[in-house]
C-alpha cells in the first residue's frame, strides 16, 4: 500500500507506474494523477515541443537530402584526375573530395586505376 501526495489516497502498488529504473521503484503519483500531471504539462509546452520537432526534422531533412545530392552529383574532370594520383589512398581521397570511401573505389575500378589487391 502507498499513499499519493497528489489525490492523498491509499492504494495498492500496482495503482503506481514504475519507472523506468526496474519495477521495484515506482513514480510517487498514482498512475491517475500522473496521466493529468504529464497531459497538462504536454498541453502547456505543446507550441514549443512541436516549434523543436518540426525544426529538428527540417534540419535532419536538409542534410539528408545535401548527402543524397552530393553522392549523386557528376565527377568532375579535376576529380578524376585526383583520383589517378596512385600516391593517395582511397580514403585520402574520399576526405580530400567530400564522398565515400565506397564511391571513390568505384570509380577508381572504373577508371583502371585500382589496385591490385591479393597480388605480390
Amino acid at each position: 500500500m502507498k499513499t499519493c501526495p497528489k489525490c492523498n489516497e491509499t492504494k495498492e502498488l500496482t495503482e503506481f507506474t514504475p519507472c523506468k529504473d526496474g519495477e521495484k521503484i515506482r513514480y510517487y503519483n498514482c498512475r491517475k494523477c500522473h496521466t493529468a500531471i504529464t497531459r497538462a504539462w504536454k498541453h502547456a509546452h505543446k507550441p514549443y515541443r512541436n516549434k523543436d520537432v518540426k525544426k529538428t526534422q527540417k534540419r535532419r531533412n536538409k542534410e539528408s537530402i545535401l548527402l543524397a545530392t552530393k553522392a549523386h552529383t557528376l565527377w568532375n574532370a579535376e576529380d578524376i584526375e585526383k583520383l589517378k594520383d596512385k600516391t593517395k589512398t582511397d580514403k585520402e581521397l574520399a576526405k580530400m573530395l567530400g564522398r565515400s570511401n565506397i564511391s571513390v573505389i568505384r570509380k577508381r575500378v572504373r577508371i583502371g586505376v585500382n589496385k591490385n589487391v591479393g597480388s605480390a
